[in-house]
């Protein structure tokens, strides 16, 4: 992971939808789905998420820092979106290019999820809660969505 950030997205600190090889770097153009399979895309989304859990659930204690890892995209995305989770965009190259002008909810709600992990995003976690809410697309959507809205409301528990 570190050398993924390091080496090629040290900015956003975004994570492609697969990485090859060791040392590790991003996957090639089709290397199981897509033309996409370098950059952070429809696998990659749920990472933000995913880490947010992580800190929600454990915080620092278990050895790792989520809040640090989250920090880099946090501020990435609320600086390019002018702290309007409505500019996300629905894919990006590692270095911050958005793939396409479309959005997608569970790109926009992955990281709603991962503002949870300081104050100083608060804003963009209310936005975004009024942004997400009753929001429907489609099943993979949908379930991001609902996921990251029970992680963000305090429902989500350790188990």
């Amino acid at each position: 992971r570190i050398k993924i950030y390091s080496s090629y997205s040290p900015v956003t600190g975004l994570m492609p939808d697969f990485i090859v090889n060791d040392p590790p770097e991003p996957a090639p153009a089709n290397f199981l789905e897509d033309e996409n399979d370098g950059n952070y895309y429809y696998n990659a989304c749920r990472v933000p998420w995913r880490i947010a859990c992580d800190y929600v659930l454990y915080g620092s204690s278990n050895g790792k820092k989520p809040k640090t890892t989250l920090q880099p995209m946090e501020n990435w995305i609320t600086d390019i979106t002018g702290n309007n989770p409505a500019g996300v965009k629905a894919g990006y190259r590692l270095n911050g290019t958005p793939l396409t002008e479309d959005t997608d909810m569970c790109f926009t709600a992955s990281f709603i999820a991962g503002a949870v992990s300081d104050p100083e995003y608060q804003e963009f976690l209310d936005s975004g809660w009024d942004l997400i809410k009753g929001n429907e697309s489609n099943y993979f959507n949908d379930t991001i969505t609902m996921l990251t809205m029970l992680l963000i409301s305090g429902i989500w528990e350790s188990p």
